[in-house]
């Protein structure tokens, strides 16, 4: 994905008045038919502490491909107010854009992380999204911040 000309600003303007528990989803455009796509569960925007705050992404899935952003999303609509953005856009590149032989050859199985997946929506179902999310102990490995 990238960034058109002159949105970098609208998206700096637009954290700036970013409300504590908001996540702003901005749309895509796809970069071969520039057709609109507002279902791509994996790009919002929000504060950090936010993020932070809900546990991030489920380490759990750390390794295996797919479902680690289905998880992230739902926590966020249990727990914070998702909003999709009329005015933010990012373009969608396809493979045959940007060809790259390393990102071809990786393990695109998602099997693993949909077993893991639905382990976790069982839980979650049994005690209430709201109270399994925020029980987790998410950020477990070591993090640190690069300036």
């Amino acid at each position: 994905m990238t960034i058109p000309a002159g949105m970098l600003r609208r998206f700096v303007s637009e954290a700036r008045q970013f409300k504590a528990a908001l996540v702003l989803r901005p749309y895509l455009v796809h970069s071969m038919s520039g057709k609109k796509d507002v279902t791509s569960p994996n790009v919002h925007m929000l504060r950090r502490q936010d993020f932070l705050g809900i546990g991030g992404y489920n380490e759990d899935y750390a390794g295996h491909k797919g479902w680690s952003d289905v998880t992230l999303l739902r926590t966020m609509q249990e727990l914070l107010k998702p909003k999709n953005s009329e005015q933010l856009h990012l373009i969608l590149h396809h493979d045959s854009d940007i060809p790259d032989a390393q990102v071809r050859t990786l393990n695109r199985s998602t099997s693993h992380n949909r077993i893991m997946h639905d382990k976790h929506l069982m839980l979650a179902r049994k005690v209430g999204w709201k109270v399994y999310a925020r029980s987790i102990k998410r950020l477990r490995f070591e993090w640190s911040q690069v300036k």
